[in-house]
């Protein structure tokens, strides 16, 4: 029996290398020969998606690689079998789902299952500040397909490529913010990239309050240094890593605000502050010892939105002023950004960040606030209007006031220029509100009207000013209201008397007047001395 064995195996292996190489004719050699064995069995299939995992789409790809079959094919949910040639994108409907693609050939089928959910409400990242024509290299977290890929996210980028960028150099779970069970993660509402300054409120967004790179764009300081929530930056937070072409690269290793101001010096700070400043006829000039690039506020924004102002304050006096800085109004959303206490060096300035953060259930409407400014010997009121927009608007509003200077006198008219258009083609039925409230917020005037509007519209208006109207600083603020949604613009002017101003003309004009008589009567009195 042990010899018909070997017998078996000898012919069997005899055969396998007829089939694989051929008859073996020849004297015996110690070469080595190549024999190949060609295995054959079911073909080798994987399945790359979907995965096991929450899709936030109902658009999924289906792809996978695979060896040796004849013909490939899936179904979902055990539905109709459908033949595929390549990776392909399916549409499914929200929840759970099985797909099963199969792979055959005459020798056998192969099968390879994924249990996944589709669920496009499972989350929502507000991101548009990020994913506009000014996004840069911003992530695209709508590419991020499943939920579970939010958890681990590697190499986020946050950019405006007017100011700025974040470049995080830790591992992020995007969903787990402050409250991680609401479904929504609002970055718009809690960072701002804009001019000198990068905000992230680490309070609302933890996740995010980690290390990373910052850039600073379009910078014009000489030898800018780190500031952060206006102080120097302490070298245990921040890292200066380089400084070329306006941009400041720096490293954190946590979030609030950060910016940058010239590092001082005693000659770069009189060369610099006279290049700002310098008495140009571009900022408005005040009767004390400093004076303002702005005589009013006005900032725009929608509800869940944080806005950034500005305004610089310049020293006009030969030595240095120590400058208060006092707000009132807009408890919960008006701030200033860094000290409230600072001084000004000889002809030097300071640039002011003033930050409006609104919140989500906060109503349209246009909200008064005031920063005063004050020195050793002289104080400087600003009025600050926050104009608050809805979330979706039908119009777009333009409000110009026509006099260059914007001041009116009681009973005056002031004259206006306003623009309406239709976002859209449709008509709307539109309510228009014509408000004038003073720097208190009390309404001195009030009008409304009712138009069918579509397309472009630009007409002129004119307001009659009481008569009673005391000196001071007031708001037009003109408003559409149409399906609930809410458009807006203002624009700050002065009321002011004008009985000082036309005694002050008289007065000049009478001084005129008893100058030529003087002249007149001395020319007479040496001509009578010829004669």
């Amino acid at each position: 029996m042990v010899k018909r064995g070997y017998l078996f195996l000898v012919v069997g292996l005899l055969f396998i290398l007829q089939a694989s190489a051929g008859t073996i004719t020849g004297e015996a050699t110690s070469d080595t020969t190549s024999v190949s064995l060609t295995i054959l069995a079911a073909p080798a299939l994987n399945l790359i998606s979907p995965e096991n995992k929450t899709y936030l789409k109902t658009t999924i790809l289906l792809d996978y690689t695979e060896s040796s079959s004849d013909n490939l094919f899936y179904n979902v949910d055990d539905g109709t079998n459908i033949t595929i040639t390549g990776a392909i994108n399916i549409t499914v409907s929200e929840g759970s789902h099985t797909l099963k693609l199969y792979a055959n050939n005459s020798l056998g089928t192969t099968i390879r299952t994924s249990d996944f959910t589709a669920n496009t409400s499972k989350i929502n990242i507000i991101y548009d500040e990020y994913a506009g024509s000014k996004k840069g290299a911003s992530t695209d977290f709508n590419s991020t397909l499943t939920y579970e890929a939010l958890q681990v996210l590697e190499d986020v980028v946050l950019e405006n490529t007017d100011w700025g960028k974040i470049e995080f150099s830790e591992t992020i779970n995007l969903t787990d913010d402050l409250v991680s069970g609401d479904g929504e993660v609002d970055l718009d509402s809690n960072t701002n990239i804009s001019e000198n300054s990068i905000i992230l409120n680490s309070t609302a967004l933890p996740n995010l309050n980690k290390s990373a790179t910052l850039y600073l764009y379009n910078l014009t300081y000489s030898n800018p240094r780190i500031l952060t929530d206006g102080a120097v930056c302490s070298s245990d937070i921040c890292t200066k890593i380089s400084y070329t072409g306006g941009t400041l690269k720096f490293n954190v290793t946590q979030f609030t605000t950060y910016s940058a101001e010239e590092t001082p010096s005693t000659a770069s700070t009189t060369e610099d502050s006279t290049t700002q400043g310098g008495g140009s006829s571009k900022y408005i000039e005040k009767e004390k010892g400093f004076y303002l690039n702005k005589n009013s506020i006005t900032a725009e924004g929608k509800p869940g939105k944080i806005v950034i102002e500005e305004i610089e304050i310049f020293n006009k006096r030969d030595g240095e002023i120590e400058i208060n800085l006092e707000k009132s109004g807009l408890e919960e959303i008006f701030s200033i950004i860094g000290e409230k206490e600072f001084n000004i060096s000889a002809n030097g300035s300071k640039k002011l960040r003033l930050q409006f953060k609104i919140p989500k259930d906060k109503t349209p409407d246009i909200y008064l606030a005031r920063l005063t400014i004050i020195s050793e010997e002289f104080k400087e009121t600003v009025p600050i209007s926050l104009e608050i927009k809805s979330e979706e608007e039908l119009f777009y509003l333009d409000l110009q006031i026509l006099s260059s200077s914007k001041k009116v006198s009681p009973g005056e008219r002031l004259n206006t220029k306003i623009t309406l258009d239709v976002l859209g083609n449709e008509e709307k039925e539109t309510k228009i509100e014509y408000i004038i409230k003073s720097g208190n917020g009390e309404i001195i005037y009030y009008e409304e009207e009712y138009q069918t509007l579509s397309g472009k519209t630009e007409f002129l208006k004119n307001f009659d000013i009481p008569e009673r109207t005391i000196d001071g600083n007031y708001i037009l603020y003109v408003r559409t209201i149409s399906e609930e949604k809410i458009s807006s613009k203002s624009q700050w002017f002065v009321s002011e008397e004008r009985f000082g101003m036309e005694i002050g003309l008289i007065i000049l004009s009478t001084l005129i007047v008893m100058m030529i008589i003087i002249m007149l009567r001395k020319i007479r009195r040496k001509k009578k001395k010829r004669y």
